[in-house]
């Protein structure tokens, strides 16, 4: 085995400047790879707000099942439909929360 005295010391810079540029390379890549996958994070959470915001406005259309006494045009809405409408509205606050953390992820790798 050889030792490190028998390399020759002008060796040595090439060696460090070799491992410095495949380190740039792999951090780079990294970096590239952390940013083609934050891209991918705001797509996906765009994309279900989307339909987050859909299934809200679908879900406030009131059916006949949704008033009471089932009154056609008028008559309050049962419980059913306003835990329904909430729920709706969790799940939009819920993406929306997870796009502004995406977006905010996708931002702080631009720095």
């Amino acid at each position: 085995m050889i030792g490190l005295a028998a390399v020759p010391a002008a060796a040595a810079p090439q060696v460090d400047a070799s491992a410095m540029h495949v380190a740039q390379a792999t951090a780079s890549a990294d970096r590239s790879g952390n940013i083609a996958a934050a891209d991918v994070e705001v797509k996906v959470a765009a994309d279900e707000l989307e339909k987050a915001r859909r299934r809200l406005d679908a879900g406030r259309q009131p059916s006949d099942q949704d008033r009471v006494n089932q009154l056609k045009g008028g008559g309050p809405m049962t419980d059913a439909y306003h835990l329904r409408v909430q729920a709706l509205q969790q799940d939009v606050a819920k993406a929306q929360a997870r796009l502004d953390r995406a977006l905010a992820a996708r931002k702080a790798l631009d720095n």
